[in-house]
């Protein structure tokens, strides 16, 4: 039987759309709770004593996923095709398995810098006050509302010159997906997330008007299709309550540490031991908001800390990449 997966999540944010299109792909039924947009958060800090602000957070069993490249990476390990799972790396056209490292290096650099020029198109101007703080505090410096507008029509510039690369890529490859796969890739979902973003906003409309993107935007809209017409197969998801996910989490079991193991030299590296107290900071946005708690697993691309809240001991997992790991 598969571990019950809840989301923590909230409308507006493209990262737990990200993740919930690939629920969608691989049909993975979970449950969803409804988080404010701002901090604070107690729904995660309470009952698992995570000091974590950014969106989604995942639970699988006992352990809480941080970061979707963390999250979409287990998903595909923990639910795989041999149980009757879909999959964000389909093989590719002609036949082949798809290029899976490259897809994975291509999307995070790429997402991370069209989120930072899509955030740019939001209604900033009309946003209330306290979600604008919010975010100061987020990025660590205060959002100046006139300068994000000014910078409009260059980040539209930019995300359309972003979008060109896509549009050679479509044109060379001849398929119906960016990575010539028989259905969309992670890369795919990696783009489209950030272009249904920004796709309800005024500011955003030059995006949709382009006349040298044709094969782009045609790709835009055969992926909203395909993950309409996911989502309607899908059961589920279903909302619950904030108590209800923290029994249901409670419930759970752990997953094997086994799968991530301790590496001694880096270990070493990073100056930490097994057992150490730790604090857990992300690099950029966010990093006011430190994880503590003590190390149990440490790999080349996931470290694992036991956290203690209200409902009991958890794991919170995390990415070596973007993440500062140093001794409480």
């Amino acid at each position: 039987m598969s571990p019950p997966v809840v989301i923590y999540r909230y409308d507006m944010s493209p990262y737990a759309n990200r993740t919930e299109s690939v629920f969608a792909f691989k049909r993975i039924p979970h449950q969803r709770v409804e988080v404010a947009p701002i901090m604070p958060r107690p729904q995660i800090l309470e009952p698992f004593g995570l000091n974590y602000r950014r969106i989604p957070v995942v639970a699988i069993g006992k352990d809480l996923y941080c970061d979707t490249n963390l999250i979409l990476a287990v998903i595909e390990r923990r639910f795989p095709t041999s149980e009757g799972y879909g999959t964000i790396y389909p093989p590719k056209r002609n036949g082949g398995a798809s290029d899976t490292g490259i897809i994975r290096s291509f999307c995070r650099p790429l997402v991370k810098t069209l989120f930072m020029l899509c955030g740019l198109l939001m209604p900033w101007d009309v946003l209330p006050d306290a979600f604008i703080n919010d975010r100061s505090t987020w990025i660590g410096t205060k959002i100046d509302v006139a300068t994000f507008i000014a910078m409009r029509p260059g980040a539209i510039s930019t995300i359309k010159a972003h979008l060109a690369q896509l549009e050679e890529q479509l044109q060379n490859s001849g398929g119906d997906w960016l990575f010539d796969t028989v259905d969309p890739s992670l890369a795919d979902v990696s783009v489209g997330f950030l272009l249904q973003w920004i796709k309800p906003e005024a500011p955003g409309k030059p995006v949709f008007e382009s006349e040298n993107l044709p094969l782009t935007l045609a790709w835009f809209e055969r992926y909203e299709a395909h993950l309409q017409k996911a989502k309607a197969s899908q059961s589920g998801p279903k909302d619950i309550s904030a108590d209800e996910a923290s029994a249901i989490i409670a419930n759970g079991d752990f997953e094997s540490l086994d799968v991530v193991g301790f590496d001694k030299t880096d270990g070493a590296l990073l100056g930490l031991n097994l057992g150490d107290t730790i604090n857990v900071t992300p690099l950029d946005t966010g990093a006011t908001c430190s994880s503590t708690g003590k190390l149990l697993a440490l790999s080349i691309e996931e470290v694992v800390i036991e956290v203690n809240g209200n409902a009991g001991v958890f794991r919170a997992h995390f990415p070596k990449i973007g993440y500062k790991f140093e001794r409480a």
